[in-house]
């Protein structure tokens, strides 16, 4: 390319009032030149060969006399698309809103390629593109859906119609802080980030291109203009990155290096990571690292250099350097104040802004989902993984970019005393810049050390387990070494088993222990977590960072094993200090006193909980606003603990509120929060008695849940099996059986696949004949013979405890109560110290008649808890309630007062009782066990009032049980209108439970239908039908 072309396509793209300077500049001293490039523009002028804003009709006119074709306009029909207006325009394409006419009436988006172009070739670049652009389908993506050529030849294409501004604007329009700008920009990289998986490279990515549109109050944002300048373009030249700066493709001041290099590097996603930093920077500041005006008014050379090897200040800095009169501005677009404004990002976001933005793309994100993890881990406050480029990478570049300068020894020297200045007078000026910004830069060297312990320790936690699995021998013993053993082995583990200095050994402690409270094995590593806040106390004091974070998460483990006490005792502490240090604006604080308050609601400490989360959420909403997650957690909290104390008006103000807010955030595929509030609300309706209100809410989360299984089953990021699977799972959820069976078959022959045998893994047989009996029910004359040969054939194969459970569950899913009993008796009998297992059994014992074995069953469990001196309980009593295990004394409780007993064991079944309405969690369940324990004992007016408490906060088969237990309490008690009502609500909601289907209800929890339905049989004989 000439000079004379350079200077044309540089000045072609500035507006006409900046031409002229930019000429003077560019052609000084060389009229002919000047007069040379001034042709080109003025031709350029008439024959409209890059943008006009809607050529009027002299223009159409005169292209006409010249031989050109006639541009499109306002109401010109192409293909089934009539043109409606003109919305946008670009170097090679021009952008109509247009009218679909048919098969369906509706609005689009159409971008008509330009005259001029090598149509030919386009199109066969088109059609194969289309192909890539047509597998793309992603919420955040706007869908192409259509393409073709017009009749003289020009390729267009048809889109989604997007009615929405670009994220910057409408960042600022709505005063976003820097969390709200960031959850919107993770929207960004998913929807780029499922391009890529496609194969397919954005390469213009600019706000202009990612729009953000309102959905029911909520932003949702729209990534337009996929793949373009792929289609037309083999590779990225001169020409392209000089056209309009509003471009499709290769705008300069979002540009990638090695966009702007012209080499014969090819362009991977990485180019699109780059992109993605600078459109975070520009986010988060307000405007792009290097101005697009100023690019261009360089010159086109220039502009290429500093593209590659200019390096952009950090965002932070950006901000800072912002002049008086910019700064009101920016700090109102960010809901700050232009004091603070230099204060808005953290270093955090610096490093991952600038890892994105790195020159050499070998130390950029490997991936956008890379980037898009990075900048979760700043929104829950972990370590991020990028870090600023260390002195030996910054020489490598300063080498590099002097490498002429470096080949005799006398030059290295010349080099060598620039860098030395060079370095001097930066540090000077940085030392001038931020004299403020000493603490700073200590903050953020030791932010960077933790972020390069935390991938160290990462790594170490993977190398410890993929050892402790590795080492797995099944030739050892002669049998399989389970899973439940490798944990025992690094349990085992951590006290002899780790390398390293203490510190190091610590923290791979911490890290190795919450892995394992993740794989549900907390009780087993709290000693691991005393030891660790015990070294961290020891070697820091109380209140030094490690030791609060190692303090918060013995806490948990303790509430997560129903020790209260131990929990509150740390909580207390750390709330008292936080409250003197950093009252305003602590999380610690923030997440202690809600400890506080939780462990309160467990210790019938209620009214100082309700106190305690009163002003927790006020003291967030004033901090965070109402819409933050912090305010929604302690919303939530305190709508609980409302609903547990009754107040239920005051609860399901709150719970509405937060359903309200919850529709506003809800993204699509993220569904799980807007279903918790959806649940909370269904059940505050129903303890109002307004379940026809509920009653759509609990469907409604229902069919969001069964669409977050489809949407995960057809993500395709898990391997085939797990993929299957979930896909099977909400076929069921779908009732969609014959699909279901048709997956299951797949589960199994992908087992086959696996070479393992069908006894080592039986699951996807259970899974078929599970399949098989809901479609043969809901076929109503469907044959069930294959699934009773699949379940014949796993009654023969060896299995574990888990396996074995999960056939009794298949046989009771499909109320094959006689079979589900036979397997669970020996089950039982070889695990008498396991709960759950008689929590199956006893019901099953009930539903099938055999009173002999159900009343065996409650004697064989009381003998573990009383002797034969009634003042005198066994070591085994005194070892369970010690430990506070409410969970399996409620299921004790539950299953020896099922049934009437008929001797003096029911005043030990009282006891127990007593004991598990004391305990902590759940007191709502543990009233229903005590009002029966009550009612079985004969204290009719006890049993009501119990059950009138705790039905409110129940769910609904539960509180079905309950109103049975009222109703025959009523009875007796001589109130058959008290009796009457009760039944019919029990009924009603043990019809609620069902939503329709007793299937489903059933394949969720078939013992708790199993137990309500006990109960409700009796009562019907008991009060009437």
């Amino acid at each position: 390319m000439t000079r004379e072309e350079h200077i044309f396509q540089a000045a072609s793209v500035l507006p006409k009032a900046e031409q002229t300077a930019y000429l003077d500049k560019a052609c000084a001293g060389q009229p002919a030149l000047r007069a040379r490039v001034e042709a080109l523009l003025l031709s350029h002028d008439a024959e409209g060969f890059m943008t006009h804003c809607g050529p009027g009709p002299q223009s159409r006119e005169f292209l006409t006399d010249r031989g050109h074709r006639l541009p499109e306009q306002s109401g010109d029909i192409i293909g089934r698309y009539r043109l409606l207006q003109q919305i946008g325009e670009g170097g090679f394409g021009t952008v109509w809103m247009a009218e679909q006419t048919e098969p369906v009436v509706r609005r689009v988006a159409l971008k008509v390629i330009k005259a001029g172009m090598d149509t030919r070739e386009v199109i066969a670049r088109f059609e194969a593109e289309r192909q890539a652009l047509a597998m793309m389908d992603h919420p955040y993506i706007a869908k192409v859906l259509d393409a073709g050529a017009t009749p003289g030849g020009r390729p267009f294409f048809v889109m989604e119609l997007v009615k929405g501004i670009p994220i910057t604007r409408f960042c600022d329009e709505q005063g976003f802080i820097t969390r709200q700008r960031l959850e919107l920009f993770a929207d960004v990289c998913s929807a780029i980030n499922h391009a890529h998986q496609k194969g397919i490279i954005h390469r213009d990515i600019k706000p202009s291109n990612v729009m953000v549109t309102l959905n029911a109050g909520r932003p949702v944002v729209q990534v337009i203009d996929f793949g373009i300048a792929k289609a037309t373009q083999g590779r990225l030249t001169e020409k392209t990155i000089l056209t309009r700066f509003e471009q499709f493709m290769g705008t300069p001041a979002y540009m990638s290096p090695e966009q702007a290099a012209l080499s014969e590097l090819d362009i991977d996603t990485r180019s699109d990571i780059y992109s993605l930093g600078i459109l975070l920077y520009e986010i988060l500041t307000g405007s792009p690292p290097f101005d697009a005006k100023t690019l261009l008014s360089a010159g086109y050379e220039e502009m290429r250099r500093i593209i590659r090897e200019v390096e952009p200040p950090k965002p932070s800095s950006c901000l800072r350097t912002f002049a008086g009169g910019e700064r009101p501005g920016v700090a109102k677009a960010r809901s700050s104040r232009a004091e603070k404004l230099s204060h808005l990002i953290e270093p955090d976001l610096d490093w991952i802004v600038m890892k994105a933005m790195e020159k050499d793309r070998s130390r950029r994100y490997e991936t956008v989902n890379a980037l898009a993890m990075d900048i979760r881990r700043f929104l829950f406050d972990e370590p991020v993984l990028a870090g600023p480029p260390t002195a030996g990478y910054r020489f490598r570049k300063f080498t590099r970019r002097y490498k002429a300068m470096l080949r005799t020894g006398a030059a290295i020297a010349t080099v060598l005393v620039a860098a030395t200045v060079v370095s001097t007078s930066m540090a000077l000026k940085a030392g001038r810049a931020e004299q403020q910004a000493e603490q700073k830069a200590a903050d953020e060297t030791a932010a960077r050390r933790a972020a390069d312990e935390a991938r160290r320790g990462s790594e170490a936690v993977s190398q410890f387990f993929a050892g402790v699995f590795r080492n797995a021998d099944p030739s050892i013993g002669g049998r399989d070494i389970t899973v439940v053993e490798s944990v025992n082995r690094a349990l085992a583990a951590l006290d002899d088993g780790l390398s390293g200095h203490q510190e190091e050994k610590i923290d791979l402690q911490r890290r190795i222990s919450w892995t394992l409270h993740t794989l549900g094995f907390t009780r087993q590593i709290i000693p691991a977590a005393e030891r660790v806040r015990e070294f961290y106390v020891s070697a820091s004091g109380l209140h030094h960072e490690k030791s609060l974070s190692a303090s918060l998460l013995l806490a948990f483990y303790y509430l997560a094993v129903d020790r209260l006490e131990d929990a509150l005792k740390i909580y207390e502490d750390l709330a008292n200090y936080e409250r003197t240090r950093l009252p305003e604006r602590n999380l610690q604080w923030l997440q202690a006193v809600a400890g506080v308050a939780h462990c309160y609601d467990g210790l019938n400490r209620g009214d100082e909980a309700l106190r305690m989360r009163r002003e927790l959420l006020r003291k967030c909403r004033l901090l965070y606003g109402d819409d933050d997650r912090m305010s929604l957690r302690m919303m939530a909290g305190l709508s609980n603990s409302l609903h547990e104390s009754g107040s239920l008006p005051e609860a399901l103000t709150l719970r509405e509120e937060q359903l309200a807010i919850r529709r506003r955030q809800v993204r699509p595929g993220d569904t799980h929060l807007l279903c918790e509030a959806l649940r909370d609300v269904a059940q505050s309706y129903q303890s109002a008695g307004r379940l026809p209100e509920a009653l759509p809410l609990r469907e409604e989360a229902e069919t969001f849940r069964r669409n977050e299984l489809r949407g995960l089953a057809t993500e395709g990021r898990n391997s085939p099996y797990i993929t299957t699977r979930l896909k099977m799972e909400a076929a069921i959820a779908g009732r969609r059986f014959g699909e279901a069976v048709q997956l299951c078959r797949e589960l199994v022959r992908l087992r086959t696949n696996s070479g393992l045998p069908t006894g080592e893994n039986p699951v996807p047989e259970a899974r078929l004949a599970n399949a098989l009996l809901l479609q043969s029910r809901a076929e109503m004359a469907g044959d069930s013979r294959e699934a009773e040969d699949l379940i014949e054939n796993l009654l023969l194969q060896r299995t574990d405890l888990v396996e074995d459970m999960a056939r009794v569950d298949l046989f009771s899913r499909h109320c094959h109560w006689k079979e589900a009993a036979r397997l669970c008796r020996p089950l039982y009998q070889s695990h008498p110290e396991r709960p759950e297992i008689a929590g199956r059994l006893a019901p099953l014992l009930v539903e099938t008649g055999d009173a002999a074995a159900y009343e065996k069953l409650c004697g064989e469990l009381l003998q573990q808890f009383v002797s034969s001196a009634p003042d005198k309980l066994e070591p085994l009593l005194v070892s369970l309630t010690a430990r506070d295990d409410g969970q399996s004394l409620n299921l004790l409780a539950g299953i020896v007062c099922l049934r009437p007993l008929r001797d003096a064991r029911l005043k030990w079944a009282a006891l127990l009782a007593d004991r598990v309405a004391s305990l902590p969690n759940d007191p709502s369940r543990h009233r229903l066990t005590k009002g029966l324990a009550a009612f079985r004992h004969g204290n009719d007016a006890e049993a009501i009032t119990l059950m009138k408490a705790a039905i409110p906060r129940l769910p609904a088969m539960a509180g079905a049980a309950a109103e049975a237990v009222r109703a025959m309490a009523g009875a007796r008690s001589g109130d058959p209108a008290l009796a009457r009502a009760a039944l019919a609500e029990a009924k009603t909601l043990l019809s609620a439970a069902l939503l329709g289907d007793m299937r489903i209800a059933l394949h969720r929890d078939p013992y708790e239908w199993l137990f309500a339905r006990v109960l409700l049989r009796e009562a019907e004989a008991v009060a009437g039908p």
